[in-house]
């Protein structure tokens, strides 16, 4: 932040101190000013707004608690915790389970081995406004005399297939 920020900053962080009810003391300010002068103000700004909905700080954050609260919000989506499995992960376990049946039990040693190969995934890149991402439609299983299997996710989600 550049001292031309200090106005935007000063109003974030009367809006902690009131989430709070905590007096805005000048060495509360320059503490803050300090800890967080490297951060933008808009970005200081969004880190305030999370921390007022943040239902894990009973009293004014620290200025290691809000720091904790930013790596936890700039970090990579492989590490913010998921609630459930992927798209990819669903598939996975559709495609076991799809193969398990197909082949049955008395599988010969040609068709294990699709369970052994690595499978191939098909994914199909998409914008959602400015953001890129990539969906996983579909994966090929190579079996073990040449031929290949093809499963794709609208099929998954088909109610038509339910394996005993």
């Amino acid at each position: 932040m550049q001292e031309s920020d200090l106005p935007d900053f000063e109003r974030a962080l009367l809006r902690l101190c009131a989430g709070f009810d905590t007096p805005p003391t000048q060495a509360r300010k320059d503490a803050y000013w300090r800890a967080f002068r490297k951060l933008a103000v808009l970005e200081f700004a969004g880190l305030i707004d999370a921390a007022l909905v943040e239902s894990s700080f009973a009293s004014m954050p620290t200025v290691g608690a809000l720091w904790d609260l930013h790596r936890k919000k700039s970090a990579p989506a492989d590490q913010i915790p998921r609630s459930g499995p992927t798209l990819q992960e669903q598939l996975c376990e559709y495609v076991a389970r799809r193969l398990s049946h197909l082949i049955g039990p008395g599988a010969t040693p040609q068709e294990r081995w699709a369970f052994s190969r690595p499978w191939t995934y098909l994914h199909r890149e998409r914008r959602d406004g400015a953001e890129r991402f990539a969906e996983c439609t579909g994966v090929v299983v190579e079996m073990g005399d040449g031929s290949v299997l093809r499963f794709n996710v609208a099929e998954m989600v088909a109610p038509e297939f339910e394996p005993a």
